[in-house]
């Protein structure tokens, strides 16, 4: 009933002070007393070895108790110890010898005195007829339930507590009928319903009563009123409302079989009396007892709800919390704070798990409690208990987890058994649900809003129950737990979903809510389309009609109503509805919340493919409504932190979870729950907590976790002084709600509202089943959504980026698409559960096929070129070379043909320059010529100007008065009918000099009328008058002299007189140009001549330009062929000495040229076959790292026929090389030369880890791939090593995290949880830094740091949930290897000179090849990336040769070599039988553990046996080697027997 500290007292360690316990407290008090009182110390309880040993020196003849103080107390003769227990199983016998014995058996109790002792207290009215009926039934009745055995009863108890039950119904019985029927209910409270109703009708039987109904007896009941049996019947009294089916507690609506047990409760509740209620999970036995405790007045009920870690502690504070002290008479007592009595109920009070005595402290705790009404504090003072009455309720103690009861427990309380209604029952209580749901849901619809549609709803409901429960059993799975609960969420669930939403059918959803609650826990296809089946089927046959299942809508609480926003669960007040909506519109909305989280916190690399989607619409249906938790099963990298991290986040819900450190305990845990349920109940906020399978690091922090599932808190989470502060803020709050009396309710129906626990677990993880089986409230509490391997499509969605960015053609990313989920899914199929094929490896496989892939195309790409450059170069020499022998006769015919040319040049120079000296010649000529000619033109121009000087200027003055004519001064004359005749001899004079000889009067005003006349006057050339024409009008001045004349004709008229003045002058003029007229004629004729002159100079001259220009091209082109002639010259000799040099080099070089060539070839079909190799060899890496070498060739051949047929076979896995592929011959040697063992599966393990993007877990027994590795890595960068056990690992962890150092941790076991964060990368964004999680720290993140883990231990523990996020990678020792390693150690002591040959040639082998390769990579090189002509580059071509003769040499060498090991490798398999014996010896040793696991043999010790018997000298100097071989193989098994016999089990 409590600590072995409170009972014997305990040392301050720090301070060495002592503290009494009860025992040693009591022990203190009895000594003080006299001599002559007799004082008794009764220890009632289980006897328990840690402490009752303390007592021997007590018990014995010293009476001396001595405690670790060094205090010790001497008891008299006076003092006496009891020991009240049921059994001694784990006394000692000197425990057991030290004390008399008194034995008790149950067969031996007297019932007699029992039911006397009750009878005393019966009415003196009634007590003579009630001891009648109790000879005549009960002790009849009594004989018949002890008859029945342990196997009729729910929950296993004494014969006096079958009596006392029996009793306990009988108070208060006046009448036959009524003492029959609280007989039924008292001894038959505790048998299982099938043997209850057989013993009803054998009570109605011998008692000559009749039920109301005799077959069902059960349910009858003695009506005081009527004076008779009456049946319990439904009552419709008392329809349920809204508020109570949508209250924590639930709706209860009042059956029979409600009532039944009502009845038998409410006596015992009434008296006071303690019991338990034993029922199936989800039967309602928490609605039972809440609907008996609401009919007792004034009672005030505390809750506990008890796990695997409930102990008395927990109890005791919550007695503190809702009693009040007081101090009596007696001593203290605890009595109720409100109301007139407490119930204190415990739920699961046989989950608390018992100490290794299988004592549990809990139900100790009660059993005093119940017996002595009080306990002891930590003070050591009894506190008495007044009005408080202990009610238990619990599941049958059949399943894992579930502990038995002590009978002397049980004994001294009531039993009573309840199980699941039945059919009927079911049907009615849901039926009176779903009216109030659909009157809800679907107000005023003829169709739904009717009690009719609730019957048939309710109908279809429970017959889909009834079908899943038979078709998916427990025994499959242990998950696969439906009981009456869900049927009940299933109902109320149906008030979230808005049917106001567009194409909204209550029918479908419905269907959708029992999915969610029935099909999401199934564990694979084929059971989830037999659950759709069973659904289909039974809404066919109540409804007449299927489900119309529209795969392009969901449900979900992310759509708004209309001109609403998203609606977010962590900032809303209210349960958020579900809605239909558009699966595209969701997929959008989850693909922009996605890309803000992975801006805002850290990268989560998941795809919304539909399934993904599915699944995350799931969870925030969950988390999105109150005390909404998840527990998610599946396997590693199925996406289920990532998903409920989304959902919680766009849900806008903070995220907690547990920050494992090297040392978490449960301090710890409870420090990081505190943290999320101060949000949650304090602030008000929604939280998403969640908790891994690693980080569950001790068994009660499930049991914690479960504690909170079921109340809403973990008892003893907060001290005293915590809670004060704690709770201070929630005052004014509890006050607005008034729902609850104590602010720690308010606290805990807060946290329990808003704190949403999701559980991700490993249905592989050994602890998997007993965590849910110990911890109910995992299945009852959580929406279980079982997540399983990704289908199909899921699978052929996850590598399209990948594949994108590899830029393959479609046609070969689908091809490698398909072969990536059959190779996954062969290792599903073939059981390899533990060895990666799990969805997180699938993924891993793709990460690694892209790491190979682009690491090989490179490298290839980068071969071909250099091979492809080098071929070019030499097939460029080549080519060079004809051309060259060509050219150089081409050129020879050249220079001869250049040479004529120049003197053809020559020749035509001279006679284009005797040319030019003649044209030269005749321009001088020509040019004196027109120095006369232009002489005589001078003097005619001259005389000719001489002559019209006198004429030109009458006739200027003429035109001068012409031109200031008015116009006013003609249209006078225009007016005129008649004109003057002087006038109209002017005019006809200006008329027949401008060439009209119309001289009628209409002419003239004609002529005059034209505006333009004066212009045509003044513009009158006077070379135009004809010699008739002037003729005429000299006539006509000589005849009319007067009408001319300036005087006569300006008295006229003002406009005639300068018209005639113009007459007059032109004639003149006309008469000076008749003279002139032969000195014109004249003047032209020079004027021909001088422009001929001048025709021909201008000709000479050119063609004289002509020529020099000639001349000039003729001298350069001259020039130019000589100097061709010259450069051709100068060519032919380079060209010969080339051609020369080409020739050698060809030659030295032909056989590298066909080499390479077809080395080009083989590459290039390589490079075709890149993507498939990669994706064998990244299965390899991810698949078969941890298997031995039979084991990976088999599954290669099995691979390869499935991607390539049949017919592939073994020739294809034997084709396939992971060290051909991914390494060159010069790598491994080089590994080789660093340590790493030469053996086949070492040297794929090398590449498995060098090419893995997980975190490689070395398994190595023997050490030496270590010392490789450390060795390998340090080439790189810093390294540090490290095993966990040292006290600098947090700090080394830390520093290699933020500065990209290798950390290399040794001696692992297992992958501790504080790497987990490291090992799966989960970085999370602070500004544009990472950081990662290591322990409490947030430490940045170096891209450059790399984790390995090593272990000596050939089986370490890795569970399920971290080995996917780890490549284990196995050196354990195999036969080829150490047989190759014993043969080593033999020839080094038999024949030290052959292994030191040996190695000295391996060595030698190994530089020469690594020289060979060097030389062939620089030959290539310097091919390759050579400029212009390599038969120009002189520097270039002696490189080659001598980088050629330098390969020649090494290949000699390498040919010899191989010759000298193999003769040395003859010499040394002599003493290879040897090796083979020893090898077998070994592997036989390993097998011996099968038989028992404490056969353990490591390699060195047995390679310290083998060394030993090299080092006996058996079987030597006598008979030769091979006697030597047969003594030392008859030594070593000897002493292998000799060193193993010595330790048989």
């Amino acid at each position: 009933a409590m600590p072995r500290e409170q009972l014997l007292g305990k040392m301050d360690l720090d301070t060495r002070e002592w503290f009494d316990g009860v025992l040693t407290s009591s022990a203190r008090k009895v000594v003080k007393e006299a001599s002559d009182v007799r004082s008794w110390i009764v220890c009632d309880g289980d006897i328990d070895p840690e402490w009752i040993e303390s007592l021997n020196s007590v018990l014995d003849d010293n009476h001396l108790l001595t405690m670790p103080s060094g205090e010790r107390i001497q008891f008299g003769p006076n003092v006496n110890f009891i020991f009240e227990t049921h059994s001694l199983k784990f006394a000692s016998p000197a425990t057991a010898s030290r004390m008399g014995m008194i034995f008790l058996s149950d067969e031996a109790t007297d019932t007699d005195c029992i039911v006397k002792s009750w009878l005393k207290a019966v009415d003196p009215d009634v007590q003579a007829k009630v001891e009648d009926w109790m000879g005549d039934y009960f002790n009849r009745a009594l004989k018949w339930v002890l008859d029945q055995g342990p196997g009729a009863v729910a929950l296993g108890t004494t014969k006096a507590g079958v009596v006392h039950g029996g009793l306990s119904q009988l108070r208060g019985v006046r009448t036959k009928g009524a003492f029959v029927a609280a007989l039924v209910r008292g001894l038959g409270s505790n048998l299982l319903p099938e043997k209850r109703v057989e013993f009803a009708k054998q009570i109605y039987v011998w008692a000559n009563e009749s039920p109301a109904d005799r077959n069902d007896p059960l349910n009858s009941f003695y009506d005081e009123r009527l004076g008779g049996h009456a049946p319990y019947k439904l009552d419709t009294n008392a329809p349920v409302t809204l508020e109570q089916l949508s209250s924590p507690a639930g709706p209860m609506v009042l059956t029979a079989d409600v009532q039944r047990d009502t009845a038998m409760l409410m006596p015992w509740l009434e008296s006071l009396d303690p019991f338990i209620l034993v029922g199936p999970e989800g039967c309602g036995k928490h609605m039972l007892l809440s609907h008996a405790f609401a009919k007792v007045k004034g009672a005030q009920v505390a809750v506990v709800h008890c796990s695997a870690q409930t102990k008395s502690a927990q109890v005791i504070q919550k007695l503190t919390q809702v009693c009040a002290s007081a101090t009596t008479q007696a001593g203290r007592v605890f009595r109720p704070k409100e109301g007139s009595r407490l119930i204190l109920y415990l739920k699961d009070i046989n989950l608390p798990k018992p100490d290794k005595y299988e004592t549990s402290e809990l139900v100790e705790f009660l059993q005093q409690v119940i017996t002595y009404s009080g306990f002891y504090d930590k003070q050591l003072e009894w506190v008495g208990l007044e009005k408080v009455q202990v009610v238990c309720s619990i599941n049958p103690a059949s399943t894992l987890g579930r502990y038995a009861l002590s009978t002397r427990f049980t004994a001294n309380v009531r039993i009573a058994c309840t199980t699941y209604p039945d059919r009927e029952a079911l049907r009615s209580v849901y039926a009176s649900l779903y009216a109030v749901v659909l009157h809800e849901c679907c107000k005023g619809s003829a169709e739904w809003d009717s009690p009719a549609a609730a019957k048939k709803l309710a109908d279809c409901m429970v017959e889909v129950y009834e079908s899943v429960t038979k078709k998916f059993s427990p025994d499959e799975h242990r998950h696969y737990q439906y009981n009456p609960r869900d049927l009940t969420h299933w109902c109320r669930g149906l008030l979230r979903y808005d049917m106001r939403a567009p194409g909204a059918s209550l029918l479908e959803t419905w269907a959708h809510e029992g999915a969610r609650l029935l099909r999401d826990r199934l564990v694979d296809d084929r059971a989830q389309k037999r659950f759709d089946q069973i659904l289909h089927a039974a809404a066919s046959k109540h409804f007449g009609s299927g489900l119309d299942e529209d795969g392009d809508f969901v449900y979900s609480t992310w759509a708004p109503a209309p001109g609403e926003a998203v609606p977010k669960a962590g900032t809303s007040t209210r349960v958020l509805p579900l809605r239909r909506t558009s699966r595209k519109e969701v997929k959008a909305l989850a693909e922009r919340g996605l890309t803000m989280y992975e801006r805002e916190m850290k990268e989560l690399g998941i795809q919304l493919f539909p399934e993904a989607l599915e699944h995350m619409l799931h969870f925030e249906r969950v988390l999105s409504q109150p005390a909404g938790h998840l527990l998610l099963i599946g396997r590693s990298g199925v996406g289920r932190r990532s998903l409920v991290t989304l959902a919680a986040y766009m849900h806008e819900m903070e995220m907690f979870t547990p920050c494992v450190t090297r040392d978490y305990g449960a301090k710890n845990f409870r420090s990081d729950i505190k943290g999320a349920l101060s949000v949650a109940g304090v602030q008000g906020k929604h939280v998403c907590l969640l908790v891994e399978d690693y980080q569950l690091v001790e068994t009660s922090f499930i049991e914690m976790v479960n504690s909170l599932l079921s109340a809403g808190e973990i008892s003893g989470l907060y001290t005293p002084e915590e809670l004060e502060p704690l709770l201070a803020p929630l005052k004014e709050e509890m006050q607005q709600a008034g729902t609850h009396r104590s602010l720690y309710d308010f606290f805990v129906a807060r946290c329990a509202q808003y704190c949403h626990v999701v559980l991700s677990m490993d249905p592989t993880h050994e602890l998997f089943p007993i965590r849910c089986e110990s911890n109910p409230a995992l299945f009852t509490r959580c929406n279980l959504v079982w997540m399983g391997a990704w289908g199909d499509e899921a699978m052929r969605v996850l590598p399209a980026p990948t594949l994108k960015e590899a830029e393959l053609p479609p046609e070969h990313a689908e091809r490698i698409t398909k072969n990536l989920v059959e190779l996954h899914k062969s290792q599903v199929a073939s059981g390899h559960l533990d060895h990666g094929a799990v969805p997180r490896n699938y993924v891993s496989m793709i990460a690694v096929w892209a790491k190979i892939y682009k690491a090989k195309r490179s490298e290839l790409t980068t071969r071909i070129d250099h091979l492809g450059g080098g071929l070019g170069k030499l097939n460029d020499a080549a080519t060079s070379v004809d051309v060259l022998s060509r050219q150089a006769n081409e050129q020879r015919g050249k220079l001869a043909e250049a040479q004529k040319l120049a003197d053809t040049a020559m020749v035509e120079i001279q006679k284009a320059m005797e040319q030019a000296l003649e044209r030269k010649k005749e321009v001088e000529e020509l040019q004196k010529r027109l120095g006369v000619e232009e002489k005589e033109m001078q003097v005619s121009k001259e005389g000719i100007e001489n002559e019209l000087s006198h004429a030109r200027p009458l006739l200027e003055a003429a035109r001068q008065a012409v031109g200031g004519i008015r116009s006013d001064n003609l249209n006078e004359i225009k007016s005129l009918k008649m004109p003057p005749e002087p006038i109209r001899d002017v005019l006809e004079g200006v008329l027949r000099i401008m060439g009209n000889f119309d001289t009628s009067w209409i002419s003239m005003k004609r002529f005059l009328g034209n505006k333009s006349v004066k212009d045509e006057i003044l513009n009158f050339d006077s070379r135009k008058i004809q010699p008739d024409t002037r003729d005429a009008v000299m006539q006509l001045l000589r005849q009319k002299p007067g009408s001319f004349d300036e005087a006569t004709i300006r008295r006229v008229s003002v406009a005639a007189a300068p018209l005639a003045k113009w007459v007059v002058a032109n004639i003149e003029f006309s008469k000076v140009l008749q003279r002139v007229a032969p000195l014109e004629e004249q003047s032209v004729e020079l004027e021909h001549k001088l422009t001929a002159s001048r025709h021909r100079l201008e000709e000479c001259q050119t063609q004289l330009t002509q020529l020099d220009q000639r001349v000039a091209v003729l001298k350069s082109d001259f020039q130019k062929k000589t100097a061709e002639a010259e450069g051709l010259k100068v060519s032919l000799e380079k060209a010969e000495s080339t051609l020369s040099a080409a020739q050698r080099l060809l030659e030295k070089l032909g056989g590298e040229r066909g080499r390479w060539d077809a080395q080009l070839k083989v590459l290039s079909a390589e490079n075709e076959r890149v993507p498939n190799k990669a994706m064998m060899a990244a299965a390899f890496i991810t698949y078969l790292a941890d298997e031995e070498e039979a084991t990976r060739s088999q599954t290669i051949a099995q691979w390869s026929r499935l991607l390539e047929g049949p017919s592939a076979g073994a020739s294809a896995a034997s084709e396939f090389s992971l060290q051909r592929f991914l390494s060159t011959e010069g790598e491994l040697l080089s590994w080789k030369a660093q340590g790493l063992p030469g053996d086949t599966l070492s040297m794929d393990n090398a590449l498995v880890i060098e090419y893995a993007v997980n975190v490689p877990f070395v398994i190595d027994p023997s050490s030496q791939a270590t010392t490789w590795l450390l060795k390998h890595v340090q080439e790189r960068g810093a390294v540090d090593a490290v095993t966990p056990n040292e006290a600098r690992f947090s700090t080394t962890l830390e520093l290699a995290v933020r500065f990209g150092k290798t950390l290399a941790v040794q001696e692992v076991d297992t992958v501790e949880p504080v790497l987990v964060p490291i090992v799966r990368r989960d970085l999370m964004r602070q500004g544009p830094r990472w950081v990662v999680q290591v322990g409490e720290k947030q430490i940045d993140f170096n891209e450059a740091f790399r984790l390995i883990l090593t272990t000596r231990n050939q089986v370490p523990v890795i569970s399920p949930d971290t080995a996917a996020l780890v490549t284990v990678v196995n050196f354990s020792v195999t036969r080829g290897g150490l047989e190759g390693q014993l043969l080593g150690l033999t020839i080094q002591h038999e024949q030290p000179e052959l292994e030191s040959q040996k190695s000295q040639l391996l060595q030698q082998e190994e530089e020469l090849k690594v020289q060979l390769e060097n030389l062939e990579k620089k030959l290539l090189d310097e091919l390759a990336t050579s400029t212009g002509n390599i038969l120009e580059n002189v520097t270039l071509i002696d490189s080659l040769n001598e980088t050629k003769a330098k390969s020649l040499t090494i290949s000699e060498k390498l040919k010899q070599s191989t010759e000298l090991q193999v003769s040395l490798d003859e010499q040394r398999d002599v003493y290879r039988p040897v090796a083979v014996r020893g090898s077998r010896i070994f592997f036989a040793l390993v097998d011996l553990r099968r038989l028992n696991h404490m056969y353990q043999f490591s390699l060195p010790g047995f390679l310290a046996l083998f060394k030993a018997s090299l080092q006996s000298g058996a079987g030597a100097g006598a008979g030769g080697a091979q006697a030597r071989i047969s003594a030392l193989c008859e030594d070593l098994q000897q002493r292998t027997f000799q060193n193993v016999a010595r330790a048989p089990v």
